[in-house]
């Protein structure tokens, strides 16, 4: 874990014993491929029993785990401050919520009414968990109605707490859109099995903007479970579903660094699905629309800084 101090980084590796809840943990071992890599945070929605455990806050990491909205200060959506159960956040089941409903916290009404949830495994400040390599993943099962926009992302840490660096980094693991191929008035609907894998190097105080991704297709996305993750190394960037290689892309500079993590459902991603096809149509919007997720992991691998040579693995948990 990176907390920020003034001009720079230092570690702080917060360990959780994996004995602890082995019998009662959802999140897998490492990726065959990852075999010899650490679990330095684990959080198993599956084990928990209430929100208290989710340790979120709004805007302020503390001493919690999660932040509900982007570190950047940047929200792209109505993300809604944790208050109740379903709002936005629900444990139970075996799996956390994250809910997009109509509750009145969309002050200005850019979204028919609607606010979602996400969660940020670092604040504006840099307290919280980033981590510099290794394998990220989430469990997820996408909601895939019209305008569900669940995703699961990195950001470049330094970047986060420094805007005057030139580039900020973001790895999009998944992103999934309820309208991809859809038309006017969601005719014909959403393809519920594609979803986007991506990387962008944003530019910042002038400089240019670089970025690439894939659209793919798989089976089931919306019907049960599955794992997204990306496996980031001084070498190159590799993206799995399943745990399959997926696609692959070089590394660039902003994602040589500490990279946080994000899990959020949002509305949008700009597949315009209105009569005019110049916008959404949130009436189609199926309320509630909830993504499931059973836990968020991330391993360092031998490049990672944190990464310990001949020593039993460690985790940060809650």
């Amino acid at each position: 874990m990176y907390i920020k101090v003034p001009e720079f980084y230092v570690f702080l590796i917060v360990f959780w014993e994996i004995s602890v809840c082995a019998a009662r943990s959802a999140t897998p071992g490492p990726p065959a491929f990852a075999a010899n890599y650490q679990l330095v945070f684990n959080q198993d929605f599956t084990a928990m029993a209430g929100l208290s455990e989710l340790r979120v806050s709004a805007s302020t990491m503390g001493a919690g785990i999660w932040i509900a909205h982007t570190p950047t200060n940047q929200d792209y959506f109505t993300f809604e401050n944790p208050s109740a159960n379903y709002r936005p956040f629900g444990l139970g089941d075996g799996h956390l919520t994250i809910r997009v409903q109509q509750d009145g916290n969309d002050p200005k009404n850019w979204f028919g009414g609607f606010s979602g949830g996400l969660l940020s495994s670092m604040d504006s400040s840099g307290a919280g968990f980033a981590q510099q390599y290794g394998y990220f993943e989430c469990s997820a099962w996408n909601p895939g109605g019209p305008n569900s926009w669940p995703a699961f992302w990195l950001l470049s840490a330094p970047s986060v707490t420094n805007s005057r660096l030139p580039y900020l980094g973001e790895i999009d693991v998944m992103e999934e859109y309820g309208n991809y191929h859809t038309g006017p008035n969601q005719t014909p609907p959403g393809d519920p099995n594609a979803y986007s894998v991506a990387w962008h190097n944003w530019g910042r105080n002038g400089n240019p903007t670089t970025q690439a991704g894939v659209f793919l297709n798989e089976a089931g996305l919306t019907t049960g479970y599955h794992s997204y993750g990306v496996d980031v190394e001084p070498t190159g960037i590799s993206w799995y579903f399943d745990r399959a290689l997926v696609w692959q892309a070089p590394i660039f500079e902003a994602a040589k660094v500490p990279l946080l993590a994000i899990v959020n459902l949002a509305l949008g991603g700009g597949n315009y699905n209105n009569a005019h096809g110049t916008g959404y149509n949130w009436a189609l919007t199926p309320n509630p629309t909830d993504l499931k997720i059973q836990y968020v992991a991330v391993w360092a691998s031998p490049s990672s800084p944190n990464y310990v040579k001949d020593a039993n693995p460690r985790v940060q948990g809650w």
